[in-house]
């Protein structure tokens, strides 16, 4: 999962980058380097995302 897929799925839902902030351990900044790609995007984090979003249907699956 990119940081451009997370915004993606993250706006779908109409979630603010706060609204997902108190969804998941992360500050909103953090949230938006990795939306930005200034920041990679630890293994863990991908992870927790995945999951999230998945649960609300909104996983985006690489090929």
């Amino acid at each position: 999962m990119t940081g451009e897929q997370i915004a993606l799925a993250r706006k779908a839902k109409g979630w603010t980058q706060l609204n997902l902030s108190m969804k998941v351990p992360l500050s909103r900044e953090c949230i938006s380097k990795y939306e930005s790609g200034a920041r990679k995007i630890p293994q863990d984090v991908i992870l927790l995302m995945e999951e999230l979003f998945e649960k609300h249907g909104l996983f985006i699956k690489e090929d």
